[in-house]
């Protein structure tokens, strides 16, 4: 079943920003049409009226499927690996509502599915391996066919299995081909915001509720960037210098003991006033920390930021440099460091192409962008 982590990771993997799906979810809630969406728990409680869900399900384009859920004399919903008392799994509660294709159906279709699938028989499928060998080598091949497909008729697996063809034990095989293909091995991929915030899960960072508010706040301040994600100049520059001037900040461990104390408030085993004080004096020595080296901090990452948007000497004066802004209408132009004392610009392509300032004559007005000022 889905928490919020889960679905919004699932979210990412099909494209879709956390914090939009977040967002969707919570006019679904809002509306009557899911459960409550900020939840750690993926075990649905006994007292959870699954039937009933279901019957609501019946005027929905899910109504054939739910049907045969109906006829089972015995559902038994699967567990996730969290069990918490907070609130149930992310499901739907009432059929949707008739609109237009949108984020809200799109999520909607998500948290449904999962519940169906949740209450789905086992999907079956038999695997076969073969050992072949040419020579002295010993190559081996995998294939798999769907024998019952239970809950992924109603969530189709997106990567099929390859099917082998029928072979016998000791069968001779002819060899149409041998190639020699020289390879290396590729370091782990880049993280999506869905991969992210399952990690940020697993080391206890931020909760349910913050965890895309954190990611969204990372793009926004442009520490991070890319579907795939990269760290920036400035984001490597902070990390940097807190890694020196406050390595507590930096350190997961000291955002898990937080959220553990205030789950301890909401468990009775402490106090708000007495997390509140504890809390108040390890940030006030970390932020003493940071203040003693305030001048440090922000030589640093004023430096790292400039070096990431530097474009080289200025061709109109001697002592400039051509430095990447971003105009107020949201557009990048390159503009000297000396600015205003030299208002050498050139315009920056989608591709980071360097443009004349002047636009053609021939172009109509209506087209000509407008003259940026540099944002503050």
């Amino acid at each position: 079943p889905f928490n919020t982590t889960s679905f919004l990771a699932q979210a990412s993997r099909m494209g879709h920003g956390p914090s939009r799906a977040m967002a969707a979810a919570q006019e679904l809630y809002v509306r009557g049409e899911i459960s409550y969406p900020r939840t750690d728990n993926t075990v649905y409680p006994p007292s959870l009226p699954v039937r009933e869900i279901l019957d609501r399900l019946r005027k929905s384009s899910y109504h054939d499927y739910v049907e045969r859920l109906l006829e089972r004399p015995e559902l038994e919903p699967s567990r996730g690996p969290i069990h918490t008392t907070d609130h149930p799994p992310i499901h739907p509660t009432a059929a949707p509502a008739k609109r237009r294709e949108g984020m809200r159906a799109t999520v909607y279709d998500m948290i449904a599915r999962r519940f169906l699938a949740t209450l789905s028989p086992p999907s079956l499928s038999t695997i076969t391996e073969v050992h072949l060998r040419l020579g002295d080598t010993e190559f081996l091949a995998v294939g798999g066919v769907l024998v019952e497909p239970g809950w992924r008729e109603i969530l189709p697996d997106d990567r099929p299995m390859t099917e082998l063809p029928a072979l016998r034990e000791g069968e001779e095989l002819t060899v149409r081909e041998v190639r020699v293909v020289e390879d290396r091995t590729t370091p782990p991929p880049l993280h999506t915001q869905g991969t992210l915030l399952l990690t940020m899960q697993r080391l206890a960072l931020g909760t349910k509720s913050t965890r895309h508010e954190i990611l969204d706040l990372l793009f926004r301040r442009q520490y991070i960037s890319g579907r795939s994600i990269r760290t920036t100049a400035a984001g490597r520059a902070l990390v940097d210098a807190l890694t020196i001037y406050g390595p507590d900040v930096t350190d997961p461990e000291m955002t898990r003991h937080l959220e553990d104390r205030m789950t301890a408030i909401a468990e009775g085993r402490a106090t708000l006033a007495e997390v509140v004080d504890e809390s108040r004096r390890d940030l006030h020595e970390v932020l003493a920390e940071l203040r003693a080296h305030q001048p440090s901090l922000v030589r640093w990452l004023r430096d790292a930021t400039f070096l990431e948007k530097d474009y080289g000497p200025c061709d109109a004066c001697p002592d400039g440099r051509m430095v990447r802004r971003r105009a107020r209408n949201g557009w990048s132009f390159l503009g000297c460091s000396r600015f205003p004392a030299c208002r050498r610009r050139l315009r920056l392509s989608a591709q980071g192409q360097r443009l004349p300032w002047t636009e053609p004559e021939s172009l109509p007005e209506t087209m000509r962008l407008p003259s940026p000022t540099p944002a503050a």
